[in-house]
């Protein structure tokens, strides 16, 4: 197990083209009817240091990804979200210093929102990703360097296509009269059918992802946009 700690701020906005809050994140709103939408979509991973498989290889920097995302929506009432999400995102690496593109990601997404039950300020969320990768940031993940090669790691040249599919489940508690936010969930991750499942650096088809924030609003304004 290995724990990982982010803090970051939490902004709730909600004005005509750029909004921001706790069911559906930080978006600009590009395009609004009763059964689409478009948005922004963003993504990101944490560093990988001391990774035995990439012993003698280069770290891997943080990673974070922007862009265009179409949702259509089965259902949408104050009860319950049923959409589709087809969000593509440019990928890039930086070490703070330096950034760097190294490609797309097509993250088709099924989320299901259950808001306010079973009792009120308790909202459920079902999300299901599949994952597809561009050649240059799969190589960015996956390629094996002729000058990195050992007997156990040989020379490879990743391919573009299917990264793995994953199955989260979350909740969240948010009192209206409170400035109080919990959020906890799991996450299964399955890469068992990667295009890259023969590469020396895919050593694990599977894990299990758990995480938990907890939120304090600091201040609020006076202003109030009208909820649409």
């Amino acid at each position: 197990i290995r724990p990982r700690f982010l803090p970051a701020p939490y902004i709730v906005y909600r004005g005509q083209v750029l909004k921001s809050d706790d069911q559906q994140g930080t978006r600009l709103h590009m395009l609004d009817h009763q059964h689409f939408s478009a948005d922004m979509s963003f993504g990101g991973s944490f560093p990988a240091e001391g990774n035995h498989a990439r012993q003698g290889m280069p770290d891997l920097d943080w990673t974070f990804e922007i862009g265009p995302r179409l949702l259509y929506y089965f259902a949408k009432d104050e009860r319950k979200t049923v959409r589709l999400g087809l969000p593509l995102r440019a990928a890039f690496t930086t070490d703070f210093n330096t950034t760097r593109h190294i490609g797309y990601t097509l993250a088709p997404t099924f989320q299901v929102d259950w808001y306010d039950l079973p009792i009120p300020d308790l909202s459920l969320y079902f999300i299901s990703t599949a994952t597809f990768l561009t050649r240059g940031q799969a190589g960015y993940f996956y390629d094996v360097d002729a000058r990195y090669a050992t007997p156990e790691r040989p020379t490879y040249h990743a391919r573009e296509g299917y990264l793995g599919y994953d199955l989260s489940l979350a909740f969240k508690f948010s009192s209206t009269t409170s400035r109080f936010l919990l959020v906890g969930g799991t996450r299964y991750a399955d890469y068992g059918g990667s295009v890259n499942v023969s590469g020396p650096l895919h050593r694990k088809s599977n894990e299990w992802i758990y995480f938990a924030a907890i939120g304090f609003m600091l201040f609020e304004s006076e202003a109030r946009e009208i909820i649409y």
